[in-house]
């Protein structure tokens, strides 16, 4: 009714000062049922709406972080890759933003680090991914995450070696 969209897991009862922060929404909002089977354009709509109820309510940076990483993905299989870019520097930003100023979980944190190690890299930020994916490697608990370290290393690599062809082109 109204436009309010979260993730299942985060759904809740609204305050009255998060329904001030999403004063205004129903007035843009056009009435639609998502509650069907989805089309990628209607879970890329949802998803698009959760962001804008997560940003007015100032939701956690990482819970933004993972609504844009998700667009990304979307808009990847529908080969929209300027969506997806625009989605993916969002996520780079609320992922850094979060990790530097929310307090994440241990059990999340390093997934959060190779994260942003892995759109950085798929970016071709180089210097910042073998920056994200070196804090992985060194992570205290890097070692109960066997499968996690292993990619950050293969990444880690792939991005040592493209970092030096673009150093020997430019």
């Amino acid at each position: 009714e109204c436009g309010y969209a979260n993730f299942e897991s985060s759904y809740h009862n609204l305050n009255k000062m998060e329904i001030q922060k999403l004063e205004g929404l129903r007035e843009i909002w056009n009435k639609r049922d998502f509650g069907n089977v989805r089309t990628l354009d209607d879970a890329i709509d949802t998803y698009k709406l959760a962001l804008l109820c997560l940003t007015r309510m100032e939701y956690l940076k990482l819970t933004i972080a993972k609504v844009c990483l998700r667009l990304a993905w979307l808009n990847r299989y529908l080969d929209n890759s300027e969506e997806e870019i625009r989605f993916l520097d969002f996520a780079i930003e609320n992922f850094t933003k979060a990790y530097s100023t929310e307090n994440i979980e241990d059990s999340e944190e390093l997934i959060v680090l190779y994260i942003l190690g892995e759109i950085n890299r798929r970016r071709g930020n180089y210097n910042d991914a073998i920056k994200w994916f070196d804090q992985v490697l060194k992570h205290k608990d890097i070692k109960r995450k066997r499968h996690i370290e292993i990619r950050a290393r293969n990444q880690w690599h792939e991005c040592r070696e493209e970092y030096k062809k673009i150093k020997s082109i430019g």
